[in-house]
């Protein structure tokens, strides 16, 4: 479509107004974009290039792009919205990225964008059918690559014998995840997650999917089954999300499911990591569905990802962490830097194991710390304004690793709660069985006697 001078002059200045916000790193943030790998080597005018029609001010994608290469930057210059129709779509293979900035984007029944992408716009709706789909988009390997038949870890540890580590990168990781997921080992091995941010002024409208899950593993030749990828992240900085109630819309980062050919056994991938930062939510309480599940498999299932969600009233924000959909999958290990949250919820049968290995020197719970039908160790001091023990919970105060005693390896936990605790009928706080080992400790037996604390060769006591 042709255009006249002036409004060619109108679009190159709005072009390089965006450029000059861009890399002066105000709103947009580019240099934490270029530092968690959303680099862009040049500027790409949506105008004349990629849009497949022009309708006034809309700029109309209804073919499927390949937007691979050199991670480029596309700019919707001089455009009021940026439509995907039906087989309209941007598409990346895995490690690959790019970044989208429009004023307003709408994704309808059938488009998508099947690539990793940094979104900055005003507002973005993405209509029923359609979608953002990084799922198996994350690179091969990575930090978290199973050994073996193991599942990939990355927001938590893969299923099975040589499951994959948790891990975080430089960045805040866990209320800022822009990591890829990792893929498990071998040819059969499922690809990670990928990776999406999205930063809108105004509203997130989500009555399709945000996907960033981790492939399944497979079978080639009937010589062994793969472990399953684990799934990416998703980082959202919204000021409104919402959806049509009830609506039945996901953003997941789930881990891929592992195979299990007998006697050949996959383990699943773990769970991803999801933040989501807002001022106003109408998703969750309208029905929609944010998990980020470890894969199941026949050598183990994948650990539970993280879910953070922070409002724009809250200090600190808050973390769950909650094995869903009926599917007990374990957290084996969670890497946790020092952190003050406002609430902590941990649900549905995942076992959380917060001790020295997993590196949480403190927590600070502000309000409510809730372990619902889950159980929770602790190795370390922790503070909290009030615990909830609920369903079936279990929190165990598990000093055996503690090094508060002088390095022996063996101490104590003392939990602070300022408010109140209270622990269901079906729910326990304990223990038991977490002190020192056999023929160790101050009033360790000899023999075949037994120990003591408050008796004979006694310590501790008044």
């Amino acid at each position: 479509m042709e255009k006249s001078g002036a409004s060619d002059l109108v679009n190159v200045v709005v072009l390089v107004l965006i450029i000059v916000i861009l890399y002066a790193g105000s709103f947009f943030d580019v240099d934490n974009n270029l530092e968690k790998g959303f680099a862009s080597e040049r500027i790409q005018l949506l105008a004349g290039e990629i849009c497949d029609s022009v309708i006034g001010s809309e700029c109309i994608i209804n073919q499927a792009h390949n937007v691979n290469g050199a991670n480029f930057d596309y700019v919707a210059a001089g455009y009021v919205k940026l439509t995907f129709q039906s087989g309209g779509s941007f598409t990346t293979t895995g490690g690959s990225s790019f970044r989208l900035i429009a004023t307003n984007i709408e994704i309808r029944n059938g488009g998508s964008i099947n690539g990793n992408v940094d979104i900055t716009a005003s507002n973005l709706d993405i209509q029923i059918g359609g979608k953002i789909d990084v799922s198996r988009k994350g690179s091969a390997g990575g930090p978290g690559q199973s050994t073996g038949l193991g599942g990939a870890g990355y927001g938590s540890i893969g299923g099975g014998v040589g499951g994959g580590p948790a891990y975080v990168s430089a960045s805040p990781s866990l209320t800022q995840p822009i990591d890829f997921g990792s893929s498990a080992a071998g040819s059969d091995g499922g690809v990670g997650g990928g990776k999406v941010k999205i930063t809108l002024t105004g509203i997130l409208t989500l009555n399709g999917n945000i996907l960033a899950n981790g492939g399944n593993g497979k079978v080639t030749g009937g010589q062994g089954g793969g472990g399953g990828g684990s799934g990416g992240s998703v980082f959202i900085n919204v000021d409104t999300i919402d959806c049509t109630s009830p609506c039945s819309s996901f953003i997941s980062a789930n881990g891929g499911n592992g195979v299990s050919p007998n006697p050949f056994e996959g383990g699943g991938g773990a769970g991803g990591r999801i933040a989501l930062y807002y001022t106003n939510n109408g998703f969750t309480p309208g029905g929609g569905i944010i998990e980020a599940k470890g894969g199941i498999g026949g050598e183990g299932s994948g650990g539970v990802g993280t879910f953070y969600k922070k409002s724009t009233v809250q200090t600190d924000g808050d973390l769950l962490i909650n094995s869903i959909s009926g599917i007990q999958t374990p957290i084996n290990e969670v890497i946790f830097p020092e952190m003050q949250l406002d609430n902590f919820e941990a649900r549905g049968g995942a076992t959380i194991n917060l001790n020295e290995n997993t590196k949480l020197n403190s927590l600070i719970i502000n309000n409510n710390f809730l372990v619902d039908n889950a159980n929770v160790e602790l190795n370390n001091d922790m503070n909290f304004n009030s615990i909830n023990l609920i369903n079936g919970a279990t929190l165990v105060a598990d000093s055996s690793d503690n090094k508060l005693d002088g390095g022996s390896g063996f101490g104590k936990v003392v939990i602070l709660i300022g408010n109140n605790i209270t622990i269901d009928s079906l729910s326990s706080l304990t223990s038991s069985d977490k002190g020192y080992p056999g023929g160790q400790g101050p009033g360790a037996g000899s023999g075949i006697n037994g120990g003591s604390h408050g008796g004979g060769n006694s310590y501790g006591s008044l």
